[in-house]
């Protein structure tokens, strides 16, 4: 039986919305791995502002930058709200002594930064350096008692190029800062 106009209209329409929604599912899925709530600035200061109400001023913290071409882990020691130090992470296991111009940058104050400015770029009418009206999607997952980002995320549609930050741990300590490894 040869179906009717109205009935091959029906199931090309039922056709497109089933792939435009496995599409919509393969996209959400497709980021860096991981995925948390939409970032807008409303949130980042409800963050910022528990993190400055409650969290420590002495911690050590470990956390990862996650790029199309690039993944670096840093291990950061906070004392008395100043970074002490910054460490590399290397694939062998080595923590490599670093000696950043801005060692603040990544502390969790630094990371807010990092997030707030990531927003305002996303703002802008050329987002990330991309073609006006480019969707750019943020999102972030926070600590529910202190607020720190915990995951961070910026994908472009239609650009290839995602950077991401994970802290992989977080230890509110005033234990003293072990030495770094050498570097060879």
């Amino acid at each position: 039986m040869i179906a009717s106009a109205p009935a091959r209209i029906h199931q090309s329409y039922s056709r497109l919305v089933s792939c435009l929604c496995i599409a919509a599912c393969l996209l959400a899925s497709s980021g860096c791995g991981e995925t948390g709530d939409p970032l807008d600035a409303a949130r980042l200061d409800r963050n910022q502002a528990t993190w400055t109400a409650s969290g420590p001023a002495d911690y050590n913290l470990e956390w990862q930058s996650i790029s199309s071409r690039n993944q670096s882990v840093y291990r950061v020691y906070v004392r008395n709200g100043k970074v002490e130090s910054v460490r590399l992470l290397r694939p062998d296991g080595k923590a490599i002594a670093l000696k950043p111009a801005e060692p603040e940058f990544y502390s969790i104050p630094g990371l807010f930064r990092t997030i707030r400015e990531e927003l305002a770029q996303s703002k802008l009418s050329k987002p990330f350096g991309q073609p006006p009206n480019t969707t750019v999607v943020l999102t972030i997952r926070s600590d529910p008692e202190l607020g720190y980002p915990t995951l961070y995320r910026r994908d472009i549609l239609g650009v290839d190029e995602r950077m991401g930050i994970d802290v992989t741990r977080f230890e509110p300590t005033k234990a003293s800062i072990p030495p770094p490894d050498p570097p060879r």
